[in-house]
């Protein structure tokens, strides 16, 4: 799965029984799955700029995710979650990000403005600068990947009934998310790819889920797609190149321009491509929007996802009777699951993605369309 950006141009991906391997770049990191999370360690947040001069006075900054607290260790366990809609990162981690950028924070609101007076605003969203995340590949301990997520995926809209007047944002939150962990919400995983292999082979109930690096708005616009057999614990991500994904939609900036964001710190390397390395890596104005109005684009994908559910259901129906479950199917936290705690089977997987995600409201700023396979 990969959400895209409807304001960016990148339409959303959702293939069941396989992937898109357009939609993952460079390594592909395999990690063991809970019911109803998807956990990874990160070891680090930076910034850097992947192409051209910087907006910033550095070029690169690293070491923001432990920033101003000693209590980090090594790593920061995380959950990836497509239903919630921001970043939520520590406070002093925030506080670390925020430093570089003309944002205020909104006591109200629970997140950043962006400053869109400030000289450097403009350079920063629509420059090849981004926020970069790096995480243990596959669990190493020596292996780490990272993903880039740049600024112009991270300059929304608030619109009304939440604000009278639209209102660029950063989708920073401080703090944990609603299931009480640090969270990389839907902003997050505008720029990432998130596959999952629920059941894998020997019927045991164990599975593995898949993060990789996602492309920008030049891609391919026919792929086909690669499917994940039971079996499968790594899949291989595409060896084209991210940056030139990006290529004819940032503005990349020359040396002669002046930076006037940040302070005057050269840091760390942040990664400025999907990389597996030793060590931890490091627009546009009208933004997506960030109502509850579900657009056009969504309702397309709901209908879609809710076909196929109910023509899916209908045959698992006759093949054996229906066992009552008694939860909510929004609630991703009242799951029908065995006694080992996992789904039961391969086919009841399938049906509980497609019902999860139709009956769940997908604002139209995370991208719109979607690519089904059985």
């Amino acid at each position: 799965m990969h959400i895209g950006s409807a304001a960016m141009g990148i339409p959303g991906s959702l293939n069941i029984g396989g992937f898109d391997q357009s939609r993952a770049m460079g390594p592909v990191s395999s990690q063991v799955y809970s019911i109803d999370h998807l956990p990874i360690d990160l070891l680090d947040i930076g910034i850097g700029v992947a192409e051209g001069a910087s907006p910033f006075n550095f070029t690169s900054q690293s070491g923001l995710l432990a920033k101003g607290n000693s209590s980090f260790g090594v790593a920061t366990p995380v959950f990836v979650k497509a239903p919630d809609p921001y970043i939520y990162l520590p406070q002093s981690t925030c506080d670390a990000i925020t430093q570089y950028l003309p944002v205020t924070f909104q006591q109200k609101y629970v997140l950043y403005f962006w400053n869109t007076e400030d000289a450097n605003y403009k350079r920063i969203v629509s420059s090849p600068s981004f926020l970069s995340f790096t995480f243990r590949l596959s669990g190493s301990l020596s292996q780490n990947m990272a993903i880039n997520v740049p600024f112009a995926l991270l300059n929304l809209t608030l619109t009304a009934p939440i604000i009278s007047t639209p209102t660029q944002y950063l989708p920073l939150r401080p703090g944990q998310g609603p299931n009480g962990a640090y969270q990389l919400g839907r902003a997050f995983l505008q720029a990432a790819f998130v596959g999952v292999n629920w059941q894998t082979a020997g019927g045991d109930g164990n599975g593995v889920w898949f993060l990789a690096q996602a492309p920008g708005p030049n891609m391919p616009s026919q792929n086909e797609v690669t499917t994940i057999a039971a079996k499968n614990t790594t899949i291989v991500g595409s060896a084209n190149s991210w940056q030139d994904t990006w290529k004819g939609v940032w503005t990349v900036l020359d040396s002669t321009s002046t930076s006037t964001g940040g302070a005057n710190s050269t840091g760390g390397a942040a990664s400025t491509t999907p990389s597996s390395t030793g060590s931890p890596a490091n627009g546009l104005p009208t933004g997506a929007i960030a109502g509850i109005a579900v657009g056009a684009g969504a309702l397309l994908l709901i209908a879609v996802l809710a076909a196929v559910f109910f023509y899916r259901r209908s045959l698992a129906a006759k093949k054996q009777s229906a066992e009552p479950s008694g939860t909510d199917p929004v609630d991703d936290r009242n799951i029908s699951t065995s006694g080992s705690g996992h789904l039961r089977s391969d086919e009841e997987s399938s049906l509980f993605i497609v019902e999860y995600i139709a009956m769940r409201e997908v604002p139209s700023e995370f991208g719109y369309g979607v690519e089904l396979m059985k």
